[in-house]
This record gives C-alpha cells, sequence and structure tokens, in this order.
C-alpha cells in the first residue's frame, strides 16, 4: 500500500510540472490572449466596483473642508498646542523667578560666591533625604559647603564626584550646623529629625535663654564654611529639660524641601577670611588657645615631650570652658569612643574613614585622652580666634573622664568598645565604672546615638531603655570561639536579676553571644554583625558584615580578633554618621596600627613588632594571637608600674601565660617590674632556660636586639609607659618618629 501512494503522488507532481510547463509556453506564443480578454471583462468591473468602496470610506472618514466636525478637529488641534505651549511658558516663568531669587540673594549677600545647580535626582531608597546636583568639583564645589533655595538654608553637600555632588538636607537625621536665635544671639546647634519622625531642633541653648515662638533661626557663623545670617526657620515649641538641665526649640523650615529645583551653592566668600561684623570673637577662650598653641610649640622645641596634655591644663585654667566652647562649634558635632581597650586605634580607624568621606576632622590622636588632653588637641587644630578647624570631632576618651568629656562636648554620637577590669587603683571595680558610665547614657538626648557592643553583656544592659537611639555590633560567626571564660573574665553574671550566664558562643573575654536562664535576658539582635571571620596571622582580617545596608566585605589591615571588633566598631559608628560604604572599605583595608599597637619597626637589621599590653584581657589576647601564629621568635615583656601603668600589677596573675608555656620562642623580660613577670613566667611552666630577665629598659634593648639573629624578627610586648620610654629610645636612634608628629 505504501508503496503505491508513493507512486501516485510522484505521477501527479510530473503531471503538475508538465503543465504548468505547457502554460507558460502557450502564453508566450500568445495562444492564451482570447481567455485573458474574456477573464478581464468579467473580473474588471468587479475590482473597479471595491476600488469605489474603498474611496467613498475614505471621503466619510475625512470630513469635508467647512463641515462642523472639520472645524472642531481644527479647534482641539490648536488647544492642545496652546496647552503645551502653556506649560512651556509656565516652566519658563517659574524658571525666571527662581532666577530671580539667586539673583536676588546674591545682590543682598555680594560678599558671597555661589554657583547655581539643578536638582537631578533624590535618595532612591527614600530613607535619606538627599538630593544630587548637576554641578560637581569641576565647578569648584567642595564637602561642607552650604544649599540655600532662594536664601533659605537647604543642606550640606556631602559627597562630591568631577560633574556631580550630593546634598544632605537639612531635615535629615544626619544634618548638623550652627545656629541661632536672630532676635537674642543666643546660639546652639540645628539637627534634622526627619527619619527619627520629628521636627528641626535647635539644641545646646543657655537655660537662661528666653526663646519665644515665631523667633526666627539663623546659622550662626560658627560652622565651618557656612556663613551667619543664612534663614533657617521659625520657633514652634520651646523644650526643657530640667533633669539635664538644657534647653532646646523645635524649628519649623522656611525651605520647602518639597520642590526643590534650581539650589545656590555657597562656595566661598569675596571678602577676606577674618570674622565679619557681627561675629564677636570671645576674646576668653581666643586667649586660652593661644596660650594652649603658644606652649605645645615651646614643650616640642625645648624636647620636654609631645604637649600633649600640659596644654591643655594651662587652656582650661584661662577658660575653663574652653572643650565645651570649641566643641559646640563644629558642623557635624563630635564622636565620643569609650571602651577599656582598642579606643586608640578605633577612633584612629574612624577618622580615617571620615577624612577618606572628605570630612575634615578634629582628633586627639596622640591617645591622650583626659580632659586636658582633648583639650590641648582641639586648641591645637583652632584657630587663633577660637574657630575650629574641622567639620566633626571624634574623641578617645579615657573610662574614668568619659562622663565629663561627654557632658561638655554633647556628642551627636557614642561609640562604646567594652569594659573589661583595668587598673583597680585608678578606675576601682567594673561595677564603680559601669555604673558612672549609666548615669551619662541616661541623660544623652533623644537626638543622640549610641552604637554599643552588644557581645558585651555589661554595655548591652546599660545601653537599654535609653532615651538616646541605640545601634548594636558584635559578632556572628563560630570558628573562632573559647570553650570556656578565661580566669581574667568579668562579667558572668546576668545584670538584671544576677543570675549566671551561658554563653552560646564565646569570643573573647566576656565577650559572645549569651542568655540568662533566670530571667530569660540575652543578647540583643545585631544590627552590624560579623559573619565569615578570617584571621590572616599577622597580616590581617578577613570579614563579612552584615548591615542595614546589605551585605559587606571588609579587609582589616590589622591582625587579631580584637582587631576584627575594632574594625566592626568603626564601621557601625561610620554608617550611622551617614558615611557611604566605599570610604569605609578603603580605608579600613589600608589602615596601618596606632603607635604601639602592632607597630613594626626596623632597627639594626632586626624587624620588632611592638605590641601594647595593659590588663588582663589585651595581654591574653595578644598571646592568643601569638600563639595561633606559633610563636617561635625571641620576646621581650616590658612591665612598667607608674601611675599610667597601674601601680598594682598582680593583674599579671590574671594572665593566662600559660599559653607561652608551649611555644619555643626565647622570652625575655624587663621595666621596672619585669622581674614580676619573670617569676609569672616561671609559675606558668615556662622552662627556666627560656627565662632571661634583663633589668632596665634603656641598658636590655640592645642586649635584647644582640640576641637576635639579624633579618630576624622579634617581639616587644610593653605597658604603656615602658611603650613610650622604648619609642623614645629608638626615636633618639632615628628608628620612628615621636608619637605626638604620627
Amino acid at each position: 500500500m505504501l508503496s503505491i501512494g508513493v507512486r501516485q503522488t510522484a505521477t501527479l507532481a510530473l503531471v503538475l510540472i508538465l503543465a504548468s510547463l505547457a502554460f507558460v509556453v502557450l502564453d508566450q506564443t500568445h495562444h492564451l490572449d482570447p481567455l485573458i480578454s474574456t477573464a478581464d471583462q468579467v473580473v474588471g468591473p468587479l475590482a473597479a466596483g471595491m476600488d469605489r468602496i474603498g474611496q467613498l470610506i475614505h471621503v466619510r472618514s475625512t470630513p469635508p473642508p467647512g463641515s462642523v466636525a472639520a472645524q472642531l478637529q481644527a479647534v482641539t488641534a490648536e488647544r492642545n498646542q496652546l496647552l503645551a505651549e502653556n506649560a512651556r511658558l509656565q516652566q519658563l516663568q517659574q524658571e525666571v523667578v527662581q532666577l530671580r531669587q539667586q539673583l536676588g540673594f546674591k545682590q543682598a549677600r555680594p560678599d558671597l560666591k555661589v554657583v547655581p545647580a539643578n536638582v537631578i535626582g533624590r535618595d532612591p531608597t527614600g530613607s535619606k533625604q538627599i538630593v544630587v546636583l548637576d554641578r560637581g568639583s569641576n565647578d569648584g564645589i567642595q564637602v561642607g559647603m552650604p544649599v540655600v533655595s532662594p536664601d533659605f538654608l537647604v543642606g550640606q553637600v556631602t559627597e562630591v564626584e568631577p560633574t556631580r555632588s550630593r546634598v544632605t538636607l537639612a531635615i535629615d537625621d544626619s544634618f548638623q550646623t550652627g545656629a541661632m536665635l536672630q532676635s537674642s544671639g543666643a546660639d546652639g546647634i540645628v539637627v534634622g529629625q526627619w527619619q527619627s519622625g520629628g521636627p528641626m531642633q535647635l539644641r545646646y541653648l543657655d537655660p537662661s535663654t528666653t526663646p519665644k515662638i515665631g523667633d526666627v533661626v539663623v546659622t550662626s557663623g560658627k560652622t565651618s564654611r557656612v556663613p551667619q545670617g543664612l534663614v533657617i526657620g521659625k520657633v514652634t515649641a520651646i523644650v526643657r529639660n530640667p533633669q539635664s538641665d538644657t534647653l532646646s526649640v523645635d524649628v519649623a523650615p522656611m525651605a520647602d524641601f518639597g520642590n526643590l529645583q534650581l539650589l545656590t551653592v555657597i562656595v566661598g566668600s569675596t571678602t577676606s577670611t577674618t570674622p565679619r561684623a557681627g561675629m564677636t570673637m570671645d576674646a576668653r577662650l581666643a586667649a586660652a588657645v593661644t596660650a594652649s598653641k603658644l606652649s605645645a610649640t615651646a614643650i616640642r622645641r625645648l624636647g620636654r615631650g609631645g604637649g600633649t596634655a600640659a596644654p591643655g591644663v594651662i587652656a582650661n585654667l584661662i577658660d575653663p570652658r574652653v572643650l565645651d566652647k570649641l566643641s559646640r562649634q563644629l558642623a557635624s558635632g563630635c564622636v565620643v569612643v569609650a571602651g577599656t581597650n582598642g579606643k586608640t586605634t578605633t577612633s584612629r580607624m574612624l577618622a580615617g574613614i571620615l577624612e577618606v568621606a572628605g570630612i575634615r576632622v578634629i582628633h586627639n590622636r596622640s591617645g591622650s585622652n583626659l580632659v586636658r588632653g582633648i583639650s590641648a588637641a582641639f586648641a591645637g587644630q583652632s584657630s587663633a580666634a577660637g574657630r575650629p578647624g574641622g567639620d566633626v570631632a571624634v574623641i578617645e576618651a579615657d573610662e574614668a573622664a568619659f562622663p565629663e568629656v561627654v557632658r561638655r562636648t554633647r556628642p551627636r554620637l557614642v561609640l562604646l568598645l567594652n569594659l573589661f577590669r583595668d587598673q583597680l587603683d585608678r578606675y576601682g571595680e567594673l561595677d564603680t565604672v559601669a555604673a558612672r558610665w549609666g548615669e551619662t547614657l541616661r541623660a544623652l538626648p533623644a537626638g543622640a546615638t549610641v552604637v554599643v557592643n552588644a557581645d558585651d553583656p555589661s554595655l548591652a544592659a546599660l545601653t537599654d531603655d535609653l532615651t538616646a537611639r541605640r545601634l548594636t555590633f558584635g559578632l556572628d560567626q563560630d570558628r573562632y570561639v573559647l570553650e570556656a571564660l578565661p580566669h581574667a573574665a568579668d562579667s558572668a553574671v546576668c545584670r538584671r536579676c544576677g543570675s549566671a550566664l551561658r554563653y552560646r558562643r564565646l569570643y573573647l573575654s566576656h565577650l559572645g553571644d549569651y542568655v540568662c536562664d533566670g530571667c530569660g535576658a540575652s543578647r540583643p539582635r545585631l544590627d552590624h554583625a560579623a559573619t565569615a571571620l578570617r584571621l590572616d596571622g599577622l597580616e590581617g582580617v578577613d570579614m563579612t558584615v552584615t548591615t542595614p545596608r546589605g551585605l559587606l566585605e571588609l579587609r582589616v589591615g590589622v591582625p587579631g580578633l580584637y582587631n576584627a571588633y575594632n574594625a566592626l566598631a568603626a564601621e557601625a559608628a561610620a554608617a550611622a554618621l551617614g558615611v557611604a560604604t566605599g570610604p569605609i572599605t578603603r580605608s579600613i583595608a589600608g589602615f596601618h596600627s596606632a603607635f604601639g599597637r602592632i607597630e613594626r619597626v626596623d632597627y639594626r637589621g632586626r624587624r620588632l613588632v611592638i605590641v601594647l599590653i595593659k590588663n588582663p584581657v589585651g595581654f591574653n589576647e595578644v598571646l592568643r594571637m601569638l600563639a595561633m601564629s606559633g610563636l617561635a621568635d625571641p620576646a621581650l615583656i616590658v612591665i612598667n608600674d607608674l601611675d599610667a601603668d597601674g601601680r598594682d600589677v598582680s593583674w599579671l596573675w590574671d594572665v593566662d601565660a600559660e599559653q607561652l608555656a608551649t611555644v619555643p620562642a626565647p622570652l625575655y623580660t624587663a621595666g621596672i617590674r619585669g622581674d614580676d613577670m619573670a617569676v609569672r613566667l616561671k609559675y606558668a611552666g615556662v622552662p627556666a632556660s627560656r627565662i632571661q630577665a634583663l633589668g632596665e629598659l634603656r641598658p636590655s634593648l640592645d642586649r635584647f636586639v644582640d640576641a637576635v639573629p639579624e633579618g630576624a624578627t622579634a617581639y616587644v610586648l610593653p605597658t604603656y609607659t615602658a611603650m613610650l620610654e622604648l619609642r623614645a629610645l629608638l626615636a633618639v636612634r632615628g628608628a620612628v618618629e615621636e608619637f605626638w608628629e604620627q
């Protein structure tokens, strides 16, 4: 059957092909002409009829000229054209009005240089009050410059690219600038509260001031780059706090933040940099700052030290409110960093991040962290007239000085790192320090932010139920954990009910993920959590950080688990201040240790690694880091008992020195209490053949270096004053810079 079907199909195809060829031949020889003529006579009339029907349809769809339908179409088209023209004219009129307003502002303030700019975008997340302008560094725009519309303050430039810039609006929570009541001249700082759901506020007014509803608030001229007299808004409410003896006023802004199109950036002044009429100079403050500067210079030139403390004493004798006055002039306020360990490293990290972001920072880099040292740092970085040379201050504060520093600087952000037992003769028991801190933290206003290490049970409890906003950070990883609480751990009980804490994961001393089985209290939820941690020996740390803005990959340029905490703290604080992720990652990756904190020094053909030790927890973590690297190189431990070290050296017995019993490194001791350290090593099980006590540091340094093979590495672990003495010896020999010059 199949074969028959195929033969039939082939036959039919052949017949069709032959027929087609026959028709082609007949047509070319004109034998088909009579047949084609007859077909045309039949089909032609039908085709013509179809054409006429199509023409009738087209004619009926287009109204004839002069008809009502045609007139209606013409009127509609003309109306649409006029509407479009009217919209264009209205836009031009609005632009003319804005240009006239800009011209009016320029004529009213001929002392200012301005650049007009168009708004081309807003924050896409909707979480911040930020606009993007079409002008950038190519047009002279810089971070910190104020922006107005038409002559009302709108905000300040916070990020700049060559052809565009970002402006943080005055209503945003991160905004701060110096301001005053126009009627009385009483000054303070205006802050935004849009994210917090509140109005703008003028804070830190003198409690004796008597503001009135409707008073006009203007810029005070005490913020760098922001001139005096820019209108901000009007007072709508007066807020007094008898408990903290503070006065603030709510401010309704004058600028229309919902309709920002053409703005004006104030890029400078056409007049000299001396204070304008109306900007009174505080003679007492100027005298205090000048005296501090001169004394610091004299001390250094005479070779009597770094001049990091005594100049502050002099400044406070002349003007006891020198720190208060200088700190309150800063456009972006103050950040206070506090904790037993890591203050210097973390504050340097944070200051570095802000500087990379283009923000000018005042910072007590020398580590002089009492009120006198902080005052000296402020004076040294201010003009002789008492004008700070920065936008924000990053202040490292001593544990005992923390309450007074906070009271005097009124920080916008407090960064809390940890609370460990440290120098009982200076600070007392941990509970005493915690109680003082608690009182200080509870007095912070609602607009302040506290960034806290939630892995520390004491700090987590202290920061519960604050008026200020709390943000938390901590570790969330399983790779680097302790099996049990070290002997030096302090906070093993719940501060709420007194029951013992149970640790699900223990990371460092008493820091970890904990829970109280007595009352159910546990570690708070982490806003910034370090995960996927990798310790890269003595080179650095890699970690992934979960943040409210998403995942962040961080390379930390310094080693150790404790530096992972320091970097995480700096990242969380920088994010809370509104810094973008780029400056954070770049700065932390390129960070170099502060003096004496894993500082590498080349001396006499050897590499010395100086690692500060000052309490049991810090010492334990240094030993943990070195033990993980299989310490085989010689190590010199230098112990002093001067005031800054703590006179009581019994803390050496809280150190887990047993970690050194299992490493092959030869161990040397030196310093005022070097013999005590040698005894501690002996009782830790270190063989006597590996211990050598050298005596005082000055003659001991070269004896120790002589014992190190040329080209090799050695470690020096000094207490605080021993570290300063060691660096002074190395500075005289040209191996390091003085610490105040770094």
